[in-house]
């Protein structure tokens, strides 16, 4: 975790790449992003833009996965960029 978190720490902006999974993310992203979110007080992906790509074989699951991770960043106080979306499918 702290070589993780490490990693985050020197960088401006992120890049998630994410496959969908039951019309979510994965939940080892989910738990990443608990991990780089905490504490609060220290957290190495608060305030960092983050630019999301998503990949699936299908057409509409990518949609609901966006939404997921965009509401958990939101909650992070991170800024997703909010027209700049890859979807491939």
């Amino acid at each position: 975790m702290t070589s993780f978190k490490s990693s985050i720490q020197g960088v401006t902006g992120i890049i998630i790449v994410s496959p969908k999974y039951n019309s979510g993310i994965p939940g080892v992203l989910k738990k990443a992003l608990d991990w780089a979110s905490r504490p609060l007080e220290s957290s190495v992906i608060n305030r960092k833009p983050v630019g999301l790509i998503e990949a699936t074989p299908g057409g509409l699951g990518l949609v609901y996965a966006q939404m997921q991770i965009r509401q958990i960043l939101e909650t992070m106080h991170v800024p997703a960029l909010p027209f700049q979306k890859v979807l491939i499918s």
